[in-house]
């Protein structure tokens, strides 16, 4: 699991950043989404609520090739978002 701390000016810890945790799901295409696992029927499909506008997206199993969950740090949900669907949360440094 990769934390994440997100501030207005970069990138750094705040004992008052609120945490959350987003779900990560990385697709056989090569694809990855970010949101909120929302119903799973095991070894048939998952619904993800998406980071990028609440859409509601169905996959199937055989389509998934791993599932992570990152905690992302913030002070703003827009932050947050941005930060979620960054390459942090596949082990890629930030530029600063």
């Amino acid at each position: 699991m990769d934390v994440v701390c997100c501030d207005f000016i970069g990138i750094g810890s705040n004992a008052s950043a609120k945490t959350k945790m987003i779900d990560v799901v990385h697709l056989t295409d090569g694809s990855v989404v970010t949101g909120e696992i929302v119903e799973k029927i095991p070894n048939e499909t998952i619904e993800i609520k998406t980071t990028d506008g609440g859409k509601l997206v169905t996959y199937p199993f055989d389509q998934i090739e791993k599932m992570d969950q990152v905690e992302v740090k913030f002070k703003s949900r827009t932050i947050a978002t941005l930060f979620a669907a960054s390459p942090v949360s596949i082990g890629v440094p930030l530029p600063l």
